[in-house]
């Protein structure tokens, strides 16, 4: 059964995770390990939007089966902050058995402006 953008869990952290990469990130590691170690997530992928709804409509439509879940973990204006937290978390979670960053490739490139950090999640019905 796929995935409707009605059925579609959308987490919004009550506290984005902002801030330089060194502030943020101990919260975001431990946000995201918490997330990916629960039972019912069976596969992640981490990315890096200007617009997270549409990454996560281009996703469903392009993979099968779609994501479930998004979570936003870090937002911020600076594209070089949101890139050295992408790339960190890629770096400690990348050859984790659920990531499926190198499995489906790497992301399009954002636009300038505001950058989010996220999580696709692939979680059991």
């Amino acid at each position: 059964m796929g995935t409707s953008i009605r059925r579609l869990e959308v987490e919004y952290l009550m506290r984005r995770f902002g801030g330089t990469p060194e502030e943020a990130l101990p919260h975001i590691l431990e946000r995201l390990r918490e997330a990916v170690e629960s039972r019912s997530v069976q596969g992640f992928y981490i990315a890096r939007t200007g617009d997270y709804t549409a990454e996560l409509v281009r996703r469903m439509r392009e993979w099968q089966p779609p994501p479930t879940e998004l979570l936003v973990l870090y937002e911020t204006a600076s594209d070089d902050h949101a890139r050295q937290v992408e790339e960190e978390l890629i770096r400690v979670f990348g050859n984790h058995p659920k990531c499926r960053n190198g499995q489906l490739g790497a992301g399009a490139p954002s636009p300038s402006g505001i950058q989010y950090v996220v999580a696709l999640l692939w979680s059991a019905d």
